[in-house]
């Protein structure tokens, strides 16, 4: 094969080889793209996953109507669960009220929890929520939260909801609004609807 033989065969596989190599390139850039994109969006769901995130959830919840010098008690069985692959802590607990007053207006007040309360709930089988206490990673804790309601706080107005809530170590909220509370009467348990009306 004389030389001018060879080159006229390079020069006919040589746009082939080109296109080959451009295929091959676009290939490997779209390879890598997905890999990017895996990486990325697993990484996004490990932050994710390790983001603060609780849920409260009211298991039961009590009402002992108010006896001078005792205030109206509300008492909520709740559980508290960490949604997080990391740990938290919750370094409050409350009951938000929202109710309506003369010409339609609303206001809300919050309520903190009182561990001491806990002597007029009975029987009391259950541990009352200590705040500030710690939840480990994916874990669930329960307990009880007690709160105390002046009767004048809501005086000539109307409840609208009771909530339950937690504020984390982040300050992040956590709630669940009570739908249904019982009413204790000496030391037993009778069905109230809850006192709220829109």
């Amino acid at each position: 094969m004389n030389i001018n033989s060879y080159l006229e065969t390079v020069s006919q596989w040589l746009p082939l080889a080109s296109l080959i190599i451009a295929l091959i390139a676009l290939l490997l850039s779209f390879l890598s793209s997905r890999i990017a994109k895996k990486s990325y969006a697993l990484s996004l769901e490990q932050e994710r996953r390790t983001q603060p995130s609780l849920e409260l959830y009211i298991v039961d919840s009590y009402i002992r109507p108010a006896s001078p010098p005792i205030p109206r008690i509300f008492f909520f069985q709740v559980r508290l669960t960490n949604t997080s692959d990391a740990s938290n802590s919750v370094r409050e607990v409350r009951l938000v009220i929202e109710y309506g007053k003369e010409r339609g207006v609303s206001s809300t007040v919050a309520i903190p929890h009182k561990i001491d309360h806990m002597e007029y709930l009975k029987p009391n089988r259950h541990e009352p929520l200590n705040p500030p206490f710690s939840i480990a990673a994916r874990s669930v804790l329960g307990g009880v939260a007690v709160f105390s309601l002046p009767d004048d706080l809501t005086k000539k107005s109307v409840v609208e909801s009771y909530t339950v809530e937690v504020v984390d170590a982040f300050g992040l909220k956590a709630g669940a609004e009570a739908i249904l509370l019982k009413e204790l009467v000496d030391e037993s348990v009778e069905k109230a609807s809850l006192p709220s009306q829109k």
